[in-house]
């Protein structure tokens, strides 16, 4: 497996830029990061909001981060499970 994550990027469980040095971010995904604050017993509109509105307004993206008119149309879909259903970049469904 580590050497598939260094192909992606991901060394020692830390994702890396191209530079090789810098760390790159998480790679903890939306769906998961949402399901852990869930069942920290966050209600799910506060879990949503921490997962995608708050990092968004961090870099100062009001566009992301939110359904309403004028935002980005960048959306994922979770189910019952709080697992992706589906995923749509521009308003297009792409998964």
């Amino acid at each position: 497996m580590a050497g598939r994550l260094a192909r992606h990027g991901v060394e020692q469980r830390l994702p890396r830029l191209a530079d090789g040095g810098s760390i790159g971010g998480s790679t903890l995904a939306f769906d998961r990061a949402v399901r852990v604050l869930v069942e920290a017993g966050a209600p799910l509109e506060a879990a949503l909001d921490a997962a995608s509105g708050v990092p968004a307004d961090a870099i100062g993206r009001g566009d992301l981060g939110r359904v309403e008119v004028g935002a980005t149309a960048d959306l994922v879909a979770l189910d019952e499970r709080l697992e992706v259903a589906g995923v749509w970049r521009s308003g297009v469904r792409i998964a």
